[in-house]
């Protein structure tokens, strides 16, 4: 696909304008962060000229915005990312076996944290909901009590996200008002890797923990629950 480097030109132009007035700034302010002179900055905006790719990608940062939103590049754009991939790496220069430069061949491939998610989500998962490794679970342990009104279940989820916190574990507590049964599927959906129910037991110092990984429910004393989380969790690394 050819492109129209008039139309770069005009994108460039304009969302310079666009992010700066959203970002705040004037053209002095821009022009004395980017260490160049307001005049640089009021030609770039007009279209007299364009800044080099290094001193877009300084705009990029100090605007807050990626290079295709200065580029104006959009999902119903008709510059292809080729387009600008390539003018990204046209200063990159090698030289071949005969010592002539020639463009450099280069490709980028990058994962970010929601691409991570989707991938996540799509390989750790079951008709609950997600499975959580726990390498990279946002919490390690999910304390649901099942009435925070009882005496005993409110000291239990005291002392059990205490204590597990001090071991330098991630807790989340359910502590909303819902009945039992709709915060087990709200953790199913969830899926840290493991679940502590502090149910009708609590007054026997007994709870219930679940492993989300396998749907295993084991019952013990919550003198044995820190250590046994421990080992659960490392299981699962």
């Amino acid at each position: 696909m050819s492109v129209d480097g008039t139309v770069i030109k005009q994108n460039i132009s304009k969302n310079i304008v666009k992010y700066r007035e959203l970002a705040g700034l004037s053209q002095k302010e821009l022009a004395k962060r980017l260490d160049v002179t307001p005049s640089r900055i009021s030609n770039w905006e007009q279209g007299a000229n364009c800044p080099t790719i290094d001193i877009l990608f300084e705009v990029c940062k100090i605007l807050n915005v990626s290079i295709n939103d200065i580029y104006g590049v959009y999902p119903d754009s008709n510059i292809p990312l080729s387009y600008i991939e390539t003018e990204h790496i046209k200063k990159y220069r090698a030289l071949d076996e005969n010592g002539r430069q020639i463009d450099m061949i280069m490709g980028s491939y990058g994962i970010g944290v929601s691409r991570l998610l989707s991938a996540i989500a799509e390989q750790m998962a079951d008709e609950d909901g997600l499975v959580w490794p726990a390498s990279v679970a946002p919490f390690d342990v999910h304390i649901v009590p099942v009435n925070l009104k009882d005496d005993d279940q409110a000291r239990i989820t005291s002392q059990l996200e205490e204590e597990l916190t001090a071991q330098g574990l991630d807790v989340l507590v359910d502590d909303r008002k819902e009945r039992a049964g709709v915060k087990f599927a709200d953790a199913d959906l969830i899926g840290l890797p493991i679940r502590i129910t502090v149910g009708k037991k609590a007054a026997e110092d007994v709870v219930e923990v679940k492993v989300r990984a396998s749907n295993t429910n084991i019952e013990m004393r919550v003198s044995e629950v820190v250590d046994s989380v421990a080992v659960l969790l490392n299981g699962d690394k």
